[in-house]
C-alpha cells in the first residue's frame, strides 16, 4: 500500500494525540504511551527529512531533464544549420551535397547512426553498435 505523506502523517497525528487523550487506559492496559508516541514522531521525522531530500531530487531530475532536452535541441539546429551551409557548399545536388543531407534525413527517420562517426560510410558499424548498446539496457 502507499500513502502520500501528508496522509500517513495525518495520521500519526490522530493517533499521537489518541495514545496521550487515552493514556491512562493505555497504562492500564501495560502500554506505555509515551514510549509508543516517540517510536510514531521519531519514524515520522526519519521519513519527513527522506521524503523531502526525495522531492528535490525529483526537481533537481526535472532541472536536469530540462537541461538535456534543451542542449538536445541546440546541437540538433546546430547540426542541421551546418548540413544545409556544407551542402550549400558544394551544391545540394552534387554526390557530396546529397550525402551531406542523407545524414539529416537518416536522423529524421530514425537512422541517426549512433556513435558519432565523422562520414558516410559508416553506417553498418554504427548500425552493430547500436543493436548492442540497446540490447544491455
Amino acid at each position: 500500500m502507499s500513502y502520500s505523506p501528508q496522509d500517513l502523517f495525518g495520521a500519526v497525528d490522530k493517533l499521537t494525540q489518541f495514545l496521550t487523550n487515552n493514556s491512562a487506559a493505555l497504562t492500564a492496559k501495560s502500554q506505555n504511551p509515551a514510549a509508543l508516541k516517540t517510536a510514531l514522531n521519531t519514524s515520522k521525522d526519519d521519513t519527513n527529512l527522506k521524503d523531502g531530500a526525495q522531492e528535490d531530487l525529483k526537481r533537481q531530475l526535472k532541472d536536469a531533464t530540462k537541461l538535456a532536452t534543451d542542449g538536445l535541441t541546440n546541437t540538433y539546429n546546430l547540426m542541421s544549420s551546418t548540413v544545409d551551409l556544407a551542402a550549400g557548399a558544394v551544391g545540394k545536388t552534387t554526390t557530396l551535397g546529397k550525402q551531406v543531407l542523407k545524414i539529416r534525413s537518416d536522423l529524421n527517420r530514425g537512422h541517426g547512426g549512433g556513435g558519432g562517426g565523422g562520414g558516410g560510410s559508416s553506417s553498418s558499424s554504427s548500425t552493430s553498435s547500436s543493436s548492442s548498446s540497446s540490447s544491455s539496457s
